[in-house]
């Protein structure tokens, strides 16, 4: 089960954009979808996917300040997340994500 709130699901969604330019990239040089090169090449679009992810969250989390009919400043905070993890936060996992799977494919 996925939880998110706000658009909290783009973490998700960006994730798979990327996987699917990874494997259109692999094609057309020709490279086999199974093959360790197109797993490569799908492992290192996830630090643009972070890049992607760090930008989209501070733009979306960002407080805001409203003026109420009183004249009273109001701060809304932005509360967009993926498993109670704010969007900003998931590019640290995706590097993270990206560099132990680089390993794990260069050592094998």
């Amino acid at each position: 089960m996925i939880i998110w709130r706000g658009w909290g699901i783009l973490v998700v969604v960006i994730a798979a954009l990327f996987q699917f330019i990874g494997y259109g990239v692999s094609s057309v040089f020709g490279v086999d979808s199974y093959s360790d090169a197109a797993k490569m090449i799908s492992y290192l679009l996830f630090l643009p996917a972070a890049v992607v992810l760090w930008l989209l969250g501070k733009k979306l989390n960002k407080p805001k300040v409203y003026v109420d009919q009183t004249g009273q400043q109001v701060v809304s905070k932005g509360r967009h997340s993926l498993f109670f993890i704010p969007i900003e936060y998931w590019a640290f996992i995706y590097v993270i994500l990206a560099v132990v799977l680089i390993i794990v494919q260069l050592v094998s």
